[in-house]
């Protein structure tokens, strides 16, 4: 996957991210705490991915590896995020 395919998907990531929080927030009591901390968790781990691509001291091999555990643990948070929203 090249750079500007991890930088959309990146994009795409953190606007979804965004709008669930802004559901989280209209939403109101109806959502549970766990919802809005989970999201919060999510975008900084994309925020931590996207720093880790812009780096260019690290070997690409390395950093490729690195990123894709984040994306792992950011579609995790996701998935949470979302169960937790669907089950209230």
């Amino acid at each position: 996957m090249s750079n500007g395919k991890i930088e959309e998907v990146l994009t795409d990531l953190g606007r979804n991210i965004d709008k669930l929080i802004k559901d989280t927030k209209k939403a109101g009591s109806e959502v549970s705490e766990d919802m809005g901390k989970q999201l919060e968790k999510l975008k900084i781990q994309k925020e931590k991915l996207s720093d880790q691509i812009k780096k260019k001291s690290v070997r690409p091999k390395k950093k490729w590896a690195v990123s894709r555990e984040h994306l792992k643990e950011g579609i995790e948070s996701f998935r949470k995020a979302i169960s937790t929203f669907w089950k209230t």
